[in-house]
């Protein structure tokens, strides 16, 4: 009946009770080849092509043996063009029930958040896929020099985005921890919790290289400028409150 395709031991697939197989699950995970995602829903013959529906001769494993149309029809990407490998799960989930976003193993550079995204073209632009910067700034160079609040050019900002940015979507929240590390402490510190928004001190959003101390310490210039008689160099200005006082501190 069968043609000797399935062997000969008639109960691994029936029992005495019916014909019918109810384990044809169970059956391919014996063999080595479980029944996961699309291969799930497939009726035994979209694989076991034969001449009469019983016939089931043993077949690769192989993803490629079966998906070789897929592989050579694909265009985004062309798999041939971009030489990418023949073996699917590379890229593609065995569990999954589509060849493209959530089917898609990008694991080496997540496509979550403000990646989120199944159009491979939104970040490669030619079909040489493996050759792109995984560095935020391959990518994002356009929205670094085109900030305006804050400008980010201006001030010498980092190019590494994750100093920070998190991978949400339109680039919020943001955080400027270092801040404190290589300009002036403002999350720690004298000033600590004493200010709600940058434009506090930097009344130039396009600008943060600009800073103004005296929009909160509202100093009297003529009592300023007793005080600080004896100093050497002093000038009345913000750009020389920081010269003098780096870490906010009067004491300095």
């Amino acid at each position: 009946m069968h043609n000797n395709t399935v062997g000969l031991d008639c109960s691994r697939c029936h029992n005495s009770g019916s014909w019918l197989i109810q384990n044809v699950t169970e059956i391919h995970q014996n063999i080595g080849f479980p029944l996961l995602g699309a291969h799930n829903t497939a009726y035994c013959s979209d694989c076991h092509v034969s001449v009469s529906d019983i016939e089931f001769q043993p077949l690769s494993v192989e993803c490629i043996a079966c998906h070789l149309s897929d592989y050579q029809s694909a265009e985004n990407p062309s798999h041939i063009q971009a030489g990418i490998s023949t073996d699917c799960i590379e890229c593609h989930k065995f569990e999954s029930f589509q060849w493209s976003a959530g089917g898609f193993n990008h694991d080496f550079f997540p496509l979550t958040k403000g990646h989120a995204t199944d159009n491979c073209r939104a970040c490669h632009i030619s079909d040489i896929f493996e050759t792109l910067d995984t560095d935020c700034y391959t990518c994002h160079k356009q929205d670094f020099t085109s900030a305006t609040n804050p400008s980010h050019q201006s001030p010498g900002f980092s190019t590494s985005c994750l100093d920070c940015h998190t991978t949400e979507a339109n680039w919020e929240p943001a955080k400027f921890d270092i801040h404190d590390t290589y300009f002036f402490p403002v999350f720690s510190g004298e000033h600590r919790g004493k200010w709600d928004e940058c434009s506090d001190c930097h009344p130039q959003p396009a600008n943060y290289g600009i800073f103004e101390c005296t929009v909160c310490h509202e100093h009297n210039r003529s009592e300023m400028d007793n005080k600080h008689h004896e100093v050497s160099g002093y000038i009345y200005n913000s750009i020389n409150c920081l010269i003098c006082h780096p870490n906010g501190d009067e004491n300095d």
